[in-house]
């Protein structure tokens, strides 16, 4: 019951405290986390662009091995499809179709999507003078980068579901006893590579958001404080803001 009593009392003083550190700074100039983080949206954009054209051909690499176990896969179904289960040889197909098509859309993906330098072209059309100007041209920067982070996603998860959808269906239709078997099952291994190794476009979206959390993030930490009126210690916790 002493801990329940003294719990609104140790409230009310570290609300306090926060207001009053808060005041002293009310009269300072605000600043946007879009300007003040570093780098800022539209530098990552430069930075990423100047690198993007000698990536492309390595950047669906995880995707691209998945489709080719997959490809393997159902190009060795064909000689040991399970004939009372896949009279048609189906499964095969499948395989062909799962790792050709990914195949064949991420060289497509490689020779005509370059997100950051398609981006940077558009932000660097934008005014910058006014601040204004400045945090509407970073905030269009950071959808841009958001947007490529989530089309790898889903991509990666696409690409996931359908290869092991196809392994999983080949190993089902496979011979026993059969080679194919052991490749349906690495088919399948290599079906989830991508979770794994993720898009860079991934990671440069999830930096950039950390950067700008550090900007003004809170760091809460437990300590000890004098209860008013009693002036007697009781634990609590305490909430530094960083302006």
């Amino acid at each position: 019951m002493q801990l329940t009593k003294k719990a609104p009392a140790i409230f009310k003083y570290v609300v306090f405290t926060l207001v009053f550190s808060s005041a002293n700074v009310s009269g300072a100039e605000f600043e946007y986390p879009e300007l003040s983080v570093t780098p800022r949206a539209s530098d990552r954009l430069d930075m990423e662009a100047a690198k993007e054209t000698q990536k492309r051909w390595t950047t669906h690499i995880p995707i691209q091995v998945s489709a080719l176990a997959t490809l393997t896969a159902g190009v060795l179904q064909f000689g040991s499809t399970d004939l009372v289960r896949d009279p048609d040889k189906r499964a095969g197909w499948a395989g062909v179709l799962v790792g050709g098509g990914w195949l064949a859309a991420t060289a497509l993906m490689a020779t005509n999507y370059q997100p950051y330098g398609s981006a940077q072209q558009d932000v660097s059309a934008l005014p910058r003078k006014s601040q204004r100007e400045q945090l509407t041209r970073e905030r269009i920067a950071e959808e841009r980068i958001n947007a490529a982070a989530r089309l790898g996603r889903k991509i990666q998860w696409l690409s996931v579901l359908t290869n092991a959808g196809a392994a999983i269906y080949m190993n089902a239709n496979a011979e026993p006893g059969s080679f194919s078997k052991v490749a349906d099952g690495a088919a399948l291994a290599f079906a989830v590579a991508p979770l794994f190794f993720r898009y860079h476009w991934i990671d440069v979206a999830e930096e950039q958001r950390d950067y700008k959390k550090r900007i003004y993030a809170p760091v809460a930490s437990a300590t000890v404080f004098a209860e008013p009126g009693s002036g007697r210690l009781a634990p609590g916790l305490a909430l530094a803001l960083g302006f």
